[in-house]
């Protein structure tokens, strides 16, 4: 039993104090005195604002000399005017403008913002919308009236108070649907990433050094010159009154605006606040118990001393990391942990022995009654005997193990009521004093079922006792036996279960792949696999999820454990069958080198398979495919290659139907292995921000002079491993998968975003997937895009493949509808590649039809093509739509089809797919050109 010393506790007692100051860290214990220290460190290292951040202040005189709060909109307006007069850059109002006010003072204010050409930002901010059952109140985002948003820019005002009540941090930005807005502190900072991360604001920064006016005093033009030149201005509530105020450290009370302008200092000067983590933090309390540890053989005083001298040490070295660096060192927790050092130091000075003896006792008291316990309700069974076999301590589970009456206790030896084996194992120990230690084992039947075979594991140790007298150990005492057993029975049977479960399907009870696997290898080790073949056949029921729905799931497990008995069954020269997946069975042949056809084994296997199935009274047929793969001699690859190559075979068994059977080839297998990889790379590309998808436009052009009428976007995807992969490849999986969805909502949204920047007169053309439609929210996506991008809903062209058109159901009709109420045009792309019909395309709202790129090749000696494209152009006449006609490449092309009178064109003859950057140059090219041929 540990006995504890005065020394012993000297160096315990401080060591889990200190553990305690970490856990009460931890646990935000000392969150109040840190704040306190991080704001005294800010009052003593207050620094200025950089001044190129200006409030205009709704002060307490301009309430008084305009009138009551809200102001008309006619005000606000003419403070656009002054600042823009003023020459300030940003200007960005924290007022709330998303209510209609008058139609003249709205349209006064739509005036001004118009006249400031984008340089003002309106506030977006959450508030309570409504209450729910719960009675918790639901935030609503409330934006800024939609006939202001053309003009404006949006940044949000939202400000979180922490848990006490004050405000610590700000965010980059804030989360609205799918679209990041800024916040007025990143807006006026001028930071450039859209980003939702909160940041730690420096109160350091002195409000009282922001330069700050009245709105008074500005719509007075006393605003000296050239103070508001190219400076950042925010207006905003500073009157108590308007009750925009917060709480947060070292200037207790601020109004909103000043709030955010703190923020933007704070990312001005670079001086976001970076905590200290609870490593560092416990690092501290660590360092000063190593001091204390250190010093604990010199005196009193010095000790004090010391930790005294840590602590200002700690503190100087926090101040100056805040000041200088924007680090912020919690010294909390050290500190704390330094006054009770301090205490323990002081205490320690006193007498602790008679204190510690009396703890001792007690210890050992409660360590005896434990022990006693445990020993009585241990699930193990206990005796403890000493060398001449008398019985000093047993339990109730030793007396059940082996069936000891209570009055077997008060017998001089416990040898006879053992089984023979253990009291022979006993006498041993006991008697040969070099073994300590002897384990064994018992089984014994409890009844005739096999279930009732019992198995005890026991354990007997020898033990060395110390003599009362001489507890020094200098003499040796008397000499005990321990025996510990435990019933081992269910262990046992569990184990053999889960071993067999390791190896064998449960359902099924064939093989399971992992010794499936194994058990292929040691076919390929074995002598007789030196110069022989062995194939692989993965065999597959055919469409057994549709059984499995229509029949049920318990029939459908009946089948699955008939087809294995029957794999087991076949007099067949195959391997025992192994399930590799839900329906999926395998089994392999061993030959001699070129004296088995795999095909011909499958097609047997398959024959034996089909036949109908009695389950349950219910006769079940079903069909199978099998994929086969060979290998021939020692493999030099994993085993598991093979039977990888046995289901990428199966694959190609599939499209042959129920019954079809397919060897493994390595061309088909790379492109399923490239299919697989591209979907897998493009999910991991969607998930990661579509940072490796660009945009390229071609241009579209005017039949009649070639001057530009447009260009499509055009998806491109290049892998920063794999290059540039080809949209025949990448947009088929994306379909498939559902991927498209979010692609098409980013090609949208990127498009008009780029277009904005092209000359008003051009159109930017827009593919639209099939899955798209289906699921539906194409129309909320293109209402997002246009409203974004600020583009026109004229300038934007949807094209829709003809495939659409297969299922015309009223949801498809409704969504072309309300496309074309938004004001956006309808293309019909790859006319005369599809199976629509010429009244579907009368009965739908199309504008324009895009003539295929096939019919162009031929041209201009196909008489067929050309018809083609004379067909597409009395049809668009008669229906008034233009036709487009795709890949033209050559002057003699574009001579034929101007003669026709097809309306636009695009193709490699008037510009390859290029960058965003290089489109807009094409249109100046193109444009100067124009000029030049006028003049």
């Amino acid at each position: 039993m540990t006995t504890f010393t005065p020394n012993m506790v000297r160096v315990i007692a401080p060591v889990i104090l200190c553990l305690g100051v970490i856990w009460l860290h931890a646990i935000g214990a000392f969150d109040g005195l840190r704040n306190g220290i991080e704001e005294r460190r800010a009052q003593f290292a207050a620094r200025a604002a950089t001044g190129e951040i200006a409030f205009v202040a709704i002060d307490q005189e301009s309430l008084r000399q305009i009138g009551v709060w809200p102001w008309p909109r006619s005000v606000h307006a003419r403070l656009i005017d002054a600042l823009v007069a003023n020459e300030a850059a940003d200007i960005v109002f924290d007022i709330d403008f998303s209510s209609r006010s008058t139609a003249g003072e709205d349209e006064r204010l739509l005036e001004s913002l118009q006249a400031a050409g984008g340089s003002v930002v309106f506030p977006t901010f959450a508030q309570p919308d409504r209450v729910d059952a719960s009675g918790m109140a639901r935030l609503a985002r409330t934006l800024p009236h939609e006939m202001f948003r053309d003009d404006i820019w949006l940044a949000s005002v939202q400000v979180v108070p922490d848990a006490n009540g004050q405000v610590h941090n700000h965010d980059f930005g804030v989360r609205v649907g799918d679209e990041i807005i800024p916040s007025v502190a990143a807006i006026l900072a001028g930071v450039p990433e859209m980003k939702t991360d909160r940041f730690r604001i420096d109160f350091s920064i002195d409000p009282g050094s922001v330069p700050t006016y009245s709105v008074t005093d500005l719509l007075a033009g006393k605003v000296p010159d050239g103070a508001l030149r190219d400076k950042s201005i925010i207006v905003g509530a500073h009157a108590l009154e308007l009750r925009d105020t917060f709480a947060v450290p070292v200037h207790a009370l601020i109004s909103g605006p000043l709030l955010q302008v703190l923020a933007a200092e704070t990312l001005l000067q670079d001086r976001i606040l970076m905590p200290s983590s609870i490593w560092l933090d416990g690092a501290l309390v660590l360092l000063a118990l190593a001091v204390m540890l250190v010093s604990a053989r010199i005196g009193l005083a010095y000790r004090l001393i010391a930790l005294a001298t840590l602590a200002v040490f700690l503190e100087a070295a926090g101040f100056f990391l805040q000041k200088d660096l924007a680090i912020v060192v919690s010294t909390a927790p050290a500190h704390a942990a330094i006054a009770v050092l301090m205490l323990i130091a002081v205490a320690s000075e006193f007498n602790l022995k008679s204190l510690l003896l009396h703890l001792s006792r007690i210890e050992n008291l409660n360590t005896k009654r434990v022990l006693g316990q445990v020993f009585a309700d241990s699930a193990d069974g206990f005796l403890i005997v000493d060398q001449a076999g008398r019985v000093l301590e047993i339990n109730d589970n030793f007396r059940s193990l082996f069936d000891i009456a209570r009055d077997r206790d008060s017998q001089e030896t416990i040898f006879a009521a053992l089984p023979e084996i253990l009291a022979r194992d006993l006498k041993s120990i006991l008697e040969n004093a070099g073994d300590r230690h002897i384990r064994g084992e018992l089984a014994f039947e409890t009844g005739e079922a096999e279930s009732n075979r019992c198995i005890i594991d026991y354990t007997i140790t020898l033990s060395q006792m110390v003599r009362s007298d001489r507890p020094d150990g200098g003499e040796k005492g008397p000499v005990v036996a321990s025996v510990t057993a435990r019933d081992v029975s269910i262990e046992r049977t569990q184990r053999s279960k889960l071993e067999y479960l390791s190896k064998f399907d449960d359902l099924t009870g064939a093989l399971r792949r992992r010794e499936y696997v194994v058990r292929l290898g040691r076919s390929f080790a074995s002598p007789a696999g030196e110069d022989s073949r062995i194939t692989v056949m993965v065999i597959n029921i055919h469409r057994f999820k549709a059984l499995n729905s229509t029949l049920g799931r318990s029939i459908g497990d009946a089948l699955l454990s008939a087809v294995a008995r029957r794999l087991k069954e076949l007099n067949l020269p195959v391997s025992e069958p192994a399930r590799l997946d839900a329906d999926t069975f395998s089994v392999y042949s061993h030959s001699e080198s070129g004296k088995c056809d795999g095909r011909h084994l499958a097609a047997a296997i398959i024959r034996r398979l089909s036949k109908p199935y009695d389950l349950d009274g219910m006769q079940v047929s079903a069909d199978f495919y099998v994929g086969l793969a060979e290998a021939v001699g020692p493999q030099s690859r994993p085993i598991e290659n093979l039977v990888c190559n046995a289901e990428l075979a199966l694959d190609a068994a599939r499209i042959q139907g129920g019954g079809g059977v397919a060897y493994y080839d390595s061309n088909h297998a790379q492109q399923l292995q490239r299919a697989r990889l591209i979907e897998r790379e493009m999910q991991i590309a969607v998930k990661g921000g579509i940072d490796q998808f660009h945009l390229a436009y071609q241009p579209q052009v005017y039949t009649r002079d070639r001057s530009p009428a447009g260009a499509e976007a055009l998806l491109r995807w290049m892998h920063p491993e794999m290059g540039l992969i080809s949209p025949g490849e990448f947009v088929d999986v994306a379909e498939a998968t559902g991927l498209i969805v979010q692609l098409g909502r980013w090609v949208l949204n990127r498009a008009c975003q780029d277009a904005r920047a092209w000359p008003e007169e051009v159109t930017v053309a827009v593919n639209v997937s099939p899955t798209q439609l289906l699921r539906g929210g194409v129309v909320d996506d293109v209402r997002a895009a246009l409203a974004s991008s600020g583009l026109l809903p004229h300038r934007l062209e949807l094209e829709i493949t003809e495939s659409n058109f297969l299922t015309v159901t009223n949801e498809l009709l409704s969504q072309l509808e309300e496309l074309k109420a938004l004001g956006v045009s309808l293309a019909l792309d790859d006319f005369g590649t599809g199976y629509s019909s010429l009244g579907y395309i009368a009965n739908f709202p199309v504008d324009k039809i895009k003539v295929d790129q096939t019919f162009m090749r031929g041209l201009p000696q196909s008489v067929r093509d050309q018809s083609v494209i004379f067909a597409a152009q009395v049809l668009g006449e008669g229906l008034g739509i233009e036709v487009l006609c795709e890949g033209v490449e050559t002057e003699e092309q574009y001579q034929l089809v101007r003669s026709i009178g097809c309306h636009k064109m695009q193709g490699y003859l008037f510009g390859e797919p290029m960058t965003a950057v290089d489109i807009l140059q094409w249109f100046a090219d193109r444009r100067a050109s124009a000029l030049k041929d006028a003049g």
